[in-house]
């Protein structure tokens, strides 16, 4: 066995200190470069910004809840306004022409709302009598009664 100085021994363990804090700031300088390179990928940026962009989109969902109840209201008031009328038409016409009686006298009228329902009354005059019909009218077709070609006509102007 061999003796070592004090010299010896300093100078050997001085050199493993100085190679082991070489190795450490080595491994530090990679380190840190290979953050820097990590973080010049696209989709490790995009996750440093994910919590901003799901903060945003928490916001405007927010806003668009408000939006929608908003809208559902002022849908629910408009709603009966399209039950109401919206569309009248009126035909007059001879219906004795080939009689050789009277002008146009009689009339056929429509009353129909924004959902194609509502009715046509008829009217025909002549010097003897006078008769007045209704027909109910539903999304644009009669029920339970035939049109007259002057009920379709009146009916289709207003289609």
């Amino acid at each position: 066995m061999s003796c070592m100085n004090i010299q010896e021994f300093l100078s050997t363990e001085l050199v493993l200190s100085l190679i082991i804090t070489l190795v450490f700031i080595a491994l530090v300088f990679i380190y840190i470069n290979l953050l820097q390179s990590i973080s010049k990928i696209p989709h490790v940026q995009a996750s440093k910004e994910f919590g901003g962009h799901i903060s945003k989109l928490e916001q405007e969902i927010s806003t668009l809840k408000e939006s929608n109840v908003l809208l559902t209201e002022k849908i629910s008031e408009l709603i009966p306004l399209t039950k109401q009328i919206k569309k009248t038409g009126i035909i007059r016409y001879n219906p004795f022409k080939d009689s050789g009686v009277g002008g146009k006298q009689s009339f056929s009228t429509a009353i129909i709302d924004a959902l194609g329902n509502g009715l046509i009354i008829s009217n025909l005059f002549s010097r003897e009598m006078t008769r007045v019909s209704a027909k109910e009218i539903k999304e644009w077709q009669p029920i339970e009664q035939q049109l007259s070609p002057e009920e379709k006509e009146v009916l289709e102007s207003l289609q």
